[in-house]
């Protein structure tokens, strides 16, 4: 299967040293514009039709669009290489990163973006819940 990284990020610098460590790995960037963030993920891959989708829609004008890093193609060793890699060159992190599955394939990145943003919120919520606990 073939490696690509969809990214939405608007610092030039992140994306072109995002793409010399995807090009280490033999794998390609998309960068993704705005008008793509409401189009299917496997569409934007090249994929065929083969996953019950959500339809594409118009991002929202005020809407703004948080940095997104989707992995499409990598097994668990290839991307925890590239992860080390990207901490390596101590590059600003992007928290809401997703590895492709069935079932967020017919996702946009909009709604895949939302719903990492729901569990990061939730995460942290347990986590400072689980600390409060232990003081």
């Amino acid at each position: 299967m073939e490696k690509k990284i969809l990214l939405y990020s608007e610092k030039e610098a992140k994306y072109s040293a995002i793409r010399q460590l995807a090009e280490a790995q033999s794998a390609e960037v998309k960068r993704l514009t705005r008008a793509e963030y409401g189009i299917p993920v496997f569409r934007l891959l090249g994929l065929p039709d083969y996953v019950p989708f959500q339809a594409e829609r118009l991002v929202p004008a005020l809407y703004e669009l948080p940095e997104l890093m989707i992995f499409h193609g990598f097994g668990s060793e290839e991307l925890d290489v590239f992860l080390a890699a990207y901490r390596a060159e101590a590059l600003e992190p992007i928290p809401l990163k997703a590895i492709t599955t069935l079932y967020n394939l017919g996702w946009t990145p909009l709604r895949l973006a939302e719903q990492l943003k729901e569990e990061h919120e939730q995460y942290k919520g347990k986590t400072g819940a689980e600390k409060k606990e232990k003081n």
